[in-house]
């Protein structure tokens, strides 16, 4: 190892360093800390636990019949309520006990009829049986079927959720952790005093490359949502902004993202569990989108946007179907996926040119071959109808018939609707078809929301500026 010379100032060179450590621990300190999760992160495929202690088990008569009626059975136990992800993302709670009454109606018809209630709970939580011991000691497990709804009328400070398999490692917002600084933190601010952010778990990418080696389930992030200004506000107001997040977040996936489990938190009190039901996701994969995970400055204002339409009377439930749509595309045959991106396209048109823009009357629309229909579409949309130099069977089928990418889609997809033995539709064609419409649908849904950035072009596979900026 080598040696300082000897004249080298070891005191002075000790108060840099001091000043420099003071300097950057000052800096630090400035930097928000990274979300704190009601409960820890698990490893793969394990649930996180909710509540362990006791419970009151109830037993109604009947379904009709209230959790306080005198003739509902009552009985304590030791149990524990976890938020599972595997075999499926659930609530559901496991206790064992040795009495006759609850075990003589664990089985149909009578598995609506129950009930738990936890230490300082207002409702009762309403669960199904999904096992069916046969013999004393009750091995009971059960899921969560039906809300209560603890927190309509008691106000919070925030709403804290997780998601389950997010892949998008990095933020707009540095924050941080215990030893260390990331920009792994969302932040999403809203003009009417609403603020979002969400949090990279710190072993994020060796949760994630596990996951997707497992084609499991994993927790990614915690998020919370609050007001600016720090006012209480109840649950209500916050549950469509958390349908709107996961239409978003799905958005940027390219795939449905959980979101689950979410409680409800205020000063002085334990957080609260919101029994809403978890969002659909799928197993963890490394999905194609148009999102450039890297480059992540124009999220607030894509989301602002976003969260307009959503707001929106003319787009509130055509949005979600686009969406939903979309992130149908990245999995299945590919005859689907070629059908449902042209059919989305269609219903785009429809909404941007008809029913918003009065660019075409019904009438003219109606007339319109699907082709003339996509090809208006994307001339208000300012994209190109050249097809792409990379999709060399699209180029070749064009050349032959002397048609642009609009075309050679539509007539791609019409002969897979309607197959005919004498067609010649190779798997390769079908395939850059359905790349070519997907593409065209992520464009249009990026226009839709006013996006000025860039994106990953799926056929070309580089990240570029959107046609329209």
């Amino acid at each position: 190892m080598a040696s300082l010379p000897e004249d080298t100032d070891v005191e002075s060179m000790n108060q840099d360093t001091d000043l420099l450590s003071e300097v950057l621990g000052t800096v630090a300190s400035e930097i928000p800390a990274a979300i704190e999760p009601v409960h820890p992160f698990t490893a793969v495929g394990e649930p996180i636990t909710l509540h362990e202690g006791p419970a009151t088990l109830l037993c109604r008569v009947d379904e009709s019949t209230p959790f306080d009626d005198p003739t509902t059975i009552s009985v304590e136990v030791d149990g524990q309520l976890i938020f599972a992800l595997l075999p499926h993302r659930d609530f559901v709670f496991q206790c064992t006990t040795d009495d006759e009454r609850i075990g003589s109606n664990l089985f149909p018809p009578y598995q609506h009829k129950f009930g738990l209630f936890f230490p300082g709970q207002s409702s009762p939580i309403h669960m199904t049986p999904i096992s069916y011991p046969l013999l004393s000691p009750y091995e009971i497990g059960a899921i969560v079927t039906e809300e209560p709804h603890p927190l309509t009328s008691k106000e919070i400070l925030e709403v804290q959720f997780y998601l389950v398999n997010f892949p998008i490692g990095q933020g707009n917002t540095t924050v941080r952790y215990d030893n260390s600084i990331a920009s792994k933190r969302i932040h999403l601010q809203m003009d009417d005093g609403w603020v979002i952010d969400i949090d990279c778990r710190q072993d994020f990418n060796e949760v994630w490359k596990q996951a997707t080696t497992q084609r499991s389930y994993t927790f990614t992030h915690v998020g919370r949502i609050k007001r600016n200004d720090f006012q209480l506000f109840s649950y209500s107001e916050v549950d469509n902004r958390l349908t709107n997040l996961f239409w978003f977040l799905s958005f940027l996936r390219g795939s449905p993202v959980g979101i689950g489990p979410i409680f409800g938190i205020s000063d002085g009190d334990s957080p609260i569990s919101i029994f809403r039901n978890p969002t659909i996701t799928y197993p963890a994969k490394d999905m194609i989108s148009w999102f450039p995970k890297f480059e992540t400055d124009h999220l607030n204002t894509l989301y602002i946007d976003f969260n307009k339409r959503m707001q929106s009377a003319h787009w509130k439930e055509v949005v979600p179907q686009l969406v939903s749509a979309y992130g149908s595309t990245s999995e299945g045959y590919v005859e689907t996926r070629l059908t449902t991106a042209c059919s989305a396209l269609e219903t785009m048109t429809w909404m941007r040119l008809v029913q918003e823009q009065k660019r075409l009357t019904r009438t003219k629309y109606k007339k319109l071959q699907a082709s003339d229909k996509l090809h208006s579409l994307l001339e208000y949309c300012s994209v190109g109808i050249e097809i792409p130099e990379e999709l060399e069977e699209l180029v070749g089928k064009a050349n032959q018939e002397q048609m642009k990418c609009p075309d050679v889609i539509q007539r791609v997809r019409n002969l897979v609707v309607h197959p005919d033995k004498n067609n010649q539709l190779t798997t390769e064609l079908k395939i850059e078809a359905s790349r070519a419409a997907i593409w065209y649908l992520e464009l249009t849904l990026l226009h839709l929301f006013n996006y000025r950035g860039r994106y990953v072009n799926r056929i070309s596979n580089e990240t570029e500026s959107v046609p329209w900026s």
